[in-house]
């Protein structure tokens, strides 16, 4: 039957039989849905997917550039949790900021125009006026009571907050289900959240400039999860985790050799929030990631191809800008100043010899920078065994000051390696 069909039925029947209705409802939430999510569960786990198949995610809004309510042949979002699908399904979109109830939102809730005299109330009035039911819609009566609840989601979402599901286990409609019942999303072979069902919640959640937002995934493109499945390998080959955190939500469970607490020390040294800033031994772009939400124009220089190509795809996944350098920082030729360096866990690599020691002095005297946040190594490392040199942390420090145009330092905290973080400025 198609969706839209049903859902008219489903109207038909709460309004005429609301008791029945409510009773259903009530079985099929405590029964129905178990079943289904132990199903749902089992076929996640033989298909290797990821993360749990009903894992809530909290993202913004805002990074739901484009909507699908397809493909045609996927039923309702609430049963196809953890569905993994390959094919040209993800690439029939509708940018999310084109569906009428967008700007009907905003007809309405910013703007402040009565329903009755919005776009989004007239081509539905017109369609209704057409014999065309809409959303369980059949007369004016009807449109003006559906926009009347509307009113009262805004007011509640506003007034209270925006709440996950769980905490909405019965409201005017009667009894729900929680997770199934979430905003719903695809993701993309890119890695791109797709909005799929919620509008009314979306819509509410961007007029009001809501920062985050609980989501449960329907589909992932099999391009997408097997992209997971070899971050998932890298873990596995290092002891279970990866250098550093994934800050794409589908990716966060993953656990991570350097947490977050470097990100948060060196934020709380900076003195503003904008500017170039240069990551050396970016890895996979955590760094850029985080302080391109903040503001700044961030470089990434890595040497390592793997590296690089994780760096790549996760830079795509979440629609980041910063500049990704697939070379040495010795080859990289440094054509401008950049505020802000980042040398974490980094510069100790080139005392090891003597060629890579005197190229990492000539570095130091060209480069450009009015701050530096440096993490050296421990002397005791196996590692250095041998090495061409080998300072201690303060050592290290006064050997960058006497290279560079800084002339300060400070050690301003200990990373969760146990490794000292300096701030040098000028």
């Amino acid at each position: 039957m198609p969706r839209q069909r049903l859902r008219g039925v489903r109207g038909f029947m709460a309004m005429r039989f609301p008791h029945f209705w409510r009773c259903a409802k009530r079985l099929h939430w405590r029964i129905v849905w178990p079943i289904r999510r132990t199903i749902i569960r089992c076929t996640g786990k033989a298909s290797k997917l990821h993360v749990d198949p009903y894992q809530v995610y909290y993202i913004s809004p805002n990074i739901m550039k484009n909507t699908i309510y397809g493909p045609a042949d996927v039923p309702n979002p609430a049963a196809v949790s953890g569905m993994i699908k390959g094919g040209d399904w993800d690439r029939r979109t509708l940018p999310v900021e084109e569906l009428d109830i967008i700007r009907g939102a905003k007809d309405r809730f910013v703007k402040g125009i009565a329903w009755e005299q919005t776009e989004y109330y007239q081509s539905h009035l017109d369609r209704i006026s057409n014999g065309e039911p809409w959303r369980g819609c059949k007369s004016k009566e009807d449109l003006d009571a559906y926009c009347a609840r509307f009113d009262r989601l805004y007011q509640a979402i506003k007034n209270n907050g925006y709440k996950p599901q769980s905490e909405i286990l019965k409201n005017e409609y009667g009894i729900t289900g929680a997770t199934e019942h979430e905003i719903t999303v695809h993701i993309d072979r890119d890695g791109h959240y797709l909005f799929c069902d919620g509008r009314h919640r979306l819509a509410i959640a961007l007029v009001l400039g809501i920062d985050k937002i609980p989501v449960k995934v329907c589909i992932r493109h099999a391009e997408w999860q097997a992209f997971c499945t070899e971050i998932l390998n890298v873990a596995q080959k290092n002891g279970g985790k990866v250098y550093q955190p994934t800050t794409h939500p589908d990716l966060q469970g993953i656990p991570s050799a350097h947490g977050e607490k470097r990100f948060h020390i060196i934020r709380e040294h900076l003195p503003k929030n904008k500017g170039s800033l240069l990551d050396i031994g970016a890895s996979w772009g955590y760094f850029c990631h985080r302080f391109e939400e903040l503001g700044f124009d961030c470089y990434a220089v890595e040497a390592s191809l793997e590296n690089v190509y994780f760096m790549k795809k996760l830079k795509t996944a979440e629609n980041r800008k910063f500049t990704v350098i697939a070379e040495s920082i010795f080859t990289y030729e440094i054509y401008c100043r950049f505020d802000v360096v980042f040398a974490l866990n980094i510069f100790h690599h080139f005392l090891k010899t003597k060629d890579a020691y005197e190229e990492l002095v000539a570095l130091l005297g060209r480069m450009d920078t009015d701050m530096m946040f440096f993490e050296p190594h421990h002397t005791s490392e196996p590692q250095m065994i041998g090495a061409y040199r080998n300072y201690g942390p303060d050592e290290f420090v006064q050997f960058l000051l006497q290279h560079t145009n800084l002339t300060n330092s400070g050690h301003i905290a200990t990373a969760e390696d146990k490794r000292p973080i300096y701030k040098l400025w000028k």
